[in-house]
């Protein structure tokens, strides 16, 4: 089995006893789906809410006289369905392959795609949906995000984070290098099927997820002046890790953000590879921005701006860029 955690886009991978069957037999057939529904009852966030033994009958009763893994596919689409999670979902092989290759997995060459300054004293970012080969990968693009910052906060007097192209990626490189930008402490929290908050914390250059740290950025940074003002900028596009980084964004002070509704989920989605290259998505987790409000679908803007959530669309940038010049600290610089 490999296991990509596209909603928080942690990679980790683990092809083992699990998921390993062989297919080609009826067995395999039946053990490909005995494991596929274990690991499903296992991360889903809908584990408490579902009779596990009258799905797994119904769920068997689905697989006929299946004796190859595709052939299982229908009676495990019906199991997702009957989660009724709104956001699971089988991919076939080629189908999982496609979204894989999607993925960014290459660093941007030049840097103005990354950050630059605008008129009026106003810093942007703009974030790629990145997912990284390895983790020498995240750590290089968390320090080219980090590096941008530091170069154009002198000239700044507040911030534009643009996600509406953040189509979702590996959201702890991306939350490692807008350190400077979150504020150090708690920044957000995940809930998982125990109900539990897992708090996501920046602290000195590191980004953690309870006591673990997921992402860093070397030598540490802080802007010249603490909570200036910044505004985040979604659409549709606006999805997956994208709508984590705007959660950990959208509860800090003096912030705003500007565009349209994302796109979806809004909620922790992980996917997990099965043996034959197939694909399985489950809402594993939900978000709660650092002021304790909780996200459970597709996230509006503050400012709602009709067409702005294109990335062409230059208007959520003027909007943003005014609100910012009425603000104390841009006024005085």
């Amino acid at each position: 089995m490999r296991r990509s955690i596209r909603f928080l886009a942690l990679a980790a991978w683990a092809c083992g006893a699990p998921l390993c069957a062989q297919s080609g037999s009826a067995d395999s057939a039946q053990a490909y789906f005995d494991r596929a529904f274990a690991l499903i009852r296992t991360h889903t966030l809908q584990a408490g809410a579902v009779d596990w033994a009258s799905l797994r009958s119904e769920g068997a009763a689905q697989l006929g006289g299946a004796r190859t893994p595709a052939e299982t596919y229908p009676a495990l689409r019906f199991v997702l369905q009957r989660l009724g999670d709104g956001h699971a979902e089988l991919l076939a092989p080629e189908q999982a392959k496609a979204r894989r290759g999607a993925e960014l997995h290459t660093l941007p060459d030049d840097v103005e795609e990354l950050g630059k300054v605008m008129p009026a004293r106003v810093g942007m970012i703009l974030l790629p949906p990145f997912v990284p080969s390895d983790g020498e990968a995240a750590t290089r693009f968390s320090n080219r995000i980090r590096d941008r910052l530091e170069e154009i906060d002198p000239a700044s007097c507040g911030w534009i984070v643009d996600l509406r192209r953040t189509s979702g990626g590996d959201a702890w490189p991306m939350l490692a290098g807008l350190g400077p930008l979150l504020g150090s402490g708690v920044v957000a929290y995940a809930t998982g099927r125990d109900g539990e908050a897992t708090p996501w914390a920046y602290q000195q250059g590191m980004f953690s997820v309870a006591d673990t740290v997921v992402g860093s950025v070397f030598p540490p940074y802080e802007l010249d002046q603490a909570d200036v003002p910044l505004a985040v900028l979604t659409g549709a596009g606006t999805r997956g890790a994208g709508e984590a980084v705007l959660v950990a964004l959208r509860g800090r002070p003096n912030s705003r953000t500007f565009g349209e509704t994302t796109g979806g989920p809004g909620v922790g989605v992980a996917s997990f590879d099965l043996s034959d290259g197939a694909m399985v998505s489950l809402t594993t987790a939900r978000y709660l921005d650092r002021g304790g409000r909780a996200y459970d679908g597709a996230i509006a803007p503050d400012v709602t701006m009709p067409g702005g959530g294109n990335p062409l669309n230059t208007q959520p940038i003027v909007a943003a860029t005014a609100w910012m010049n009425s603000q104390p600290e841009c006024r005085r610089r």
